[in-house]
């Protein structure tokens, strides 16, 4: 009877944080598509899915199977920014659930805590980030590596991390150093590496296939990585690094005094999240560390107050958890905030397809699409850019996803690589040269020096080729399009 209540109290557990996982993301399901985070994901697995291939047809630093389970997941579900958002739903709620998985050790209640500490913690929208979907894998490959977990288990934990490599590269690292502990003379160890070599399979046979240009597309973004405008960056993201990177502590303090290969698991995987949320200092990319470091800080933290009974000990965890709480408050109150605004928004479409754009853009982006279909003959080759593109800039406009259907993208660069395309020889303009009409947003330079500061800049190449090779039709808001002059 024990173990049946047992049973069904995990399986209400779980299911709490699932519903807790949804009623978080609701709000983020009534926005407008804005970002180019999110056109990158509704984008390139539609074009990996008509047999284009990363790193060679087109640029990308990510790797391909979270692009392939997108592109499956788009067939069944439709091509829509729902499914996507559904996507990355899915990623959210496998590691809060995964975390409450990993912290069940120390009991219902503190396990329910870290899941629900995760939850508030996860970014406001619901992009299908990759590094979400890698994530949830390397958490769940922990889960099932246990101490006392069978071989089977131990096989398929290490399928899971080999198989989240394929989402995102770094993962290499993140699941390299969190199963590091259960590899170490282990008689179960062949079996998380046999586990880990069968996931990783797919991604080695595409890098063997593309050969140097994955590693060539990876560095090439790391000239924009680690940037930083102190100025731009809010307060509380600044306290939170300094508080989950002081949580580690804790988390080590546990790991010594345990000596468990479990708690050595968790400082390390906490360690390989960390350079996440320093590669770029915003909300988003603190965010994906903090997921995974507060809960587990937070169990840690709880486990020791039980163990330590000297009042003296127990004052300096609870003010170390009263500490570590004030970021995840601070995070609720900016959900609150970001729920209770209105969005303006309007629906635009172009052929089957129907997407939901700020309520100020959605005038001009149909006028656009419109003059494009009147000016530019189906089955045309389009360069979508902007005015800009002698600098680090980005067209957020989401013209591949309404035009797709009728026009085709043949460009290396279908979004403007930070720190790679707009250098002068870097095959950019051959994708212009090679289009038969141009679709160029206006880029805000303002914006572009607030999230790229230190980025190079004043490139000529690209703009030259624009100007020499093509000329304006109509402009519509922050949109204009060119065709080939004659």
């Amino acid at each position: 009877m024990r173990s049946l209540t047992g049973s069904r109290l995990d399986w209400a557990a779980a299911l709490l944080l699932v519903l807790a996982t949804g009623a978080h993301a609701i709000p983020a399901f009534r926005r407008p598509v804005a970002t180019l985070d999110e056109i990158i994901v509704l984008d390139y697995p539609d074009v990996v899915s008509r047999g284009a291939t990363p790193n060679v047809d087109f640029y990308t630093a990510y790797a391909r199977l979270g692009y392939d389970f997108l592109g499956v997941w788009y067939r069944v579900l439709g091509y829509t920014l729902t499914s996507e958002r559904l996507a990355g739903l899915l990623y959210q709620v496998a590691v809060v659930v995964g975390v409450w998985a990993l912290t069940r050790r120390f009991g219902d209640r503190i396990a329910i805590g870290s899941g629900l500490l995760c939850i508030v913690l996860m970014p406001t929208d619901l992009t299908a980030f990759a590094w979400l979907g890698g994530l949830a894998l390397a958490v769940w490959s922990l889960v099932l590596v246990r101490s006392e977990a069978g071989r089977l288990s131990w096989m398929v934990g290490g399928l899971l991390a080999g198989l989240s490599v394929g989402w995102r590269y770094e993962m290499t690292l993140v699941v390299g150093l969190a199963l590091l502990p259960f590899i170490w003379r282990h008689p179960r160890a062949p079996f998380v590496v046999m586990g880990g070599l069968a996931g990783f399979m797919p991604t080695a046979l595409h890098l063997l296939d593309v050969g140097g240009a994955a590693w060539d597309n990876v560095s090439g973004r790391m000239g924009v990585n680690f940037q930083l405008e102190a100025s731009s960056v809010p307060v509380h993201v600044y306290l939170g690094l300094a508080v989950g990177s002081t949580a580690l502590a804790g988390i080590a303090a546990r790991a010594f005094m345990c000596r468990t290969r479990e708690d050595w698991a968790w400082v390390l995987v906490c360690l390989a999240v960390l350079p996440q949320a320093l590669q770029r200092i915003d909300v988003y990319h603190f965010g994906f560390a903090a997921v995974v470091i507060y809960p587990l800080a937070f169990a840690a933290g709880m486990d020791l107050a039980r163990r330590w009974t000297d009042r003296l000990h127990v004052r300096l965890v609870a003010s170390a958890l009263a500490i570590l709480l004030t970021v995840p408050a601070l995070f609720l109150v900016g959900w609150v905030v970001t729920a209770s605004t209105r969005f303006e928004t309007q629906s635009i479409a172009s052929g089957s397809r129907t997407i939901t754009v700020r309520a100020d853009r959605a005038e001009a982006t149909q006028a656009l699409l419109d003059d494009v279909r009147d000016v530019v003959p189906p089955g045309s080759d389009l360069f979508v850019g902007t005015d800009q593109m002698g600098r680090t800039s980005f067209n957020s406009f989401p013209i591949y996803y309404l035009l797709s259907e009728d026009y085709r993208f043949p460009s290396y660069y279908l979004e403007l690589a930070a720190g790679v395309a707009e250098r002068d020889r870097s095959g950019l303009s051959d994708d212009i040269r090679s289009a038969d009409a141009l679709i160029l947003a206006t880029f805000d330079p303002e914006v572009g020096d607030r999230l790229f500061p230190f980025a190079p800049k004043g490139f000529t190449e690209h703009n030259q080729t624009v100007r020499e090779h093509f000329e304006q039709v109509s402009t519509h808001g922050a949109l204009t399009l060119y065709v080939r002059r004659s």
